[in-house]
């Protein structure tokens, strides 16, 4: 019975590792918030230190000789949107006893579950794996951004151990702040989708406009530089543009239909009826005291639309989702009613694991 029992961590009534944790969430730590959790008994959890000086200050409270859970938080930028990662880190030294690793072992779950929502879930045995370049690279991979990692050392291990590109005739150059390629004399930045449930193949962002597709088809537009600047104004978080919708036109051509303030109900209000469009919309998700952007992506193609259209945009499927990289879900739709802001809503909780963690959502 006492085996039983002390595989079930046990938290201390004064509410502090909940706390910790809330602190840790909010922004009141700054970018680098962590809190390490311990235990003052066997199977009782306890803070045993919480600060914001990352993974360098959080791994001196990190013993050689037993277990410790580690929440880290990291705030980076996807174009010029900011937005909030945890990393989730268990800390299981070589120098624990067989016994206690094992016991400490059934925890872990227990702990997990405590933790939620992270984005990243990373064991460490030893010191030389504490590498907060190691935990960027990690947290960018599984959020689709990991070309977004401006660290100097993550960049030059991935340019180490990257295969070489393709040699395209189209050199690129330009500001990397900007959402989309317009033409193939300007580079912007390409991303992996967010939701791992549609996730593709990166593009190399210095070789490959990202208007290409796997089949090389070439996206156009008839004004290239509104639909450059409603992209960059989507991902500002000092612009008000909270959704951005764009129409196939022709073959391989988009035209910007609009953007502006009013969210998912004004973007269904400017869809066309008899036409395919996509579009991007920004969202704002509260988790505890910490808000977080999230961006969706969405696709409009009526029922009514003929078989012969709909065939050939789903060829270019791969090339027009990838002007609309990085999001973090995609939806579908056929019919308005299919989609409101609440079932959106839900669809960028559950993609984030954030569900029963949200305290309140916001468009703003």
């Amino acid at each position: 019975m006492a085996k039983n029992d002390n595989a079930k961590i046990k938290l201390p009534e004064d509410g502090s590792v909940q706390k910790a944790l809330a602190i840790c969430r909010s922004d009141e730590k700054g970018p680098n918030a962590f809190v390490v959790l311990g235990y003052s008994n066997t199977n009782t959890l306890a803070v045993i230190a919480e600060g914001s000086g990352g993974l360098t200050e959080a791994s001196a409270h990190l013993p050689d000789d037993d277990s410790r859970y580690l929440l880290l938080r990291k705030d980076h930028k996807v174009e010029m949107a900011k937005t909030v990662k945890f990393a989730f880190i268990y800390w299981a030294p070589n120098g624990m006893k067989p016994l206690r690793k094992a016991l400490v072992g059934t925890h872990k779950g227990q702990v997990q579950q405590l933790m939620k929502p992270f984005h990243v879930d990373y064991a460490a045995s030893d010191r030389s794996e504490l590498d907060e370049n190691l935990i960027l690279e990690k947290i960018g991979m599984a959020s689709g951004t990991a070309s977004q990692v401006t660290d100097k050392k993550a960049t030059e291990r991935k340019a180490t151990n990257a295969p070489k590109p393709q040699n395209f005739n189209s050199p690129a150059s330009g500001s990397a702040e900007s959402g989309s390629a317009t033409s193939p004399k300007m580079a912007t930045k390409t991303f992996t989708p967010m939701n791992t449930r549609n996730s593709r193949a990166s593009i190399d962002e210095k070789k490959i406009d990202p208007i290409k597709s796997v089949a090389q088809s070439v996206i156009q537009f008839t004004d290239a530089d509104a639909f450059k600047n409603s992209l960059k104004s989507i991902r500002n978080d000092k612009e008000p543009i909270d959704w951005v919708l764009a129409s196939y036109v022709k073959k391989d051509t988009l035209q910007l239909i609009g953007s502006g303030t009013g969210g998912l109900d004004e973007l269904l209000s400017k869809v066309e009826e008899d036409n395919v469009n996509f579009g991007l919309i920004r969202v704002n998700e509260v988790i505890d005291k910490s808000k977080t952007t999230k961006f969706v992506y969405l696709k409009w193609q009526p029922d009514s639309l003929k078989p012969m259209k709909k065939a050939e945009v789903n060829t270019r499927k791969g090339a027009i989702d990838a002007l609309f990289n990085p999001y973090h879900v995609d939806v579908h739709l056929s019919k308005k009613e299919d989609i409101n802001f609440k079932a959106m809503m839900d669809k960028v909780s559950s993609a984030s694991g954030s569900k029963s963690h949200i305290v309140h959502k916001t468009t703003n």
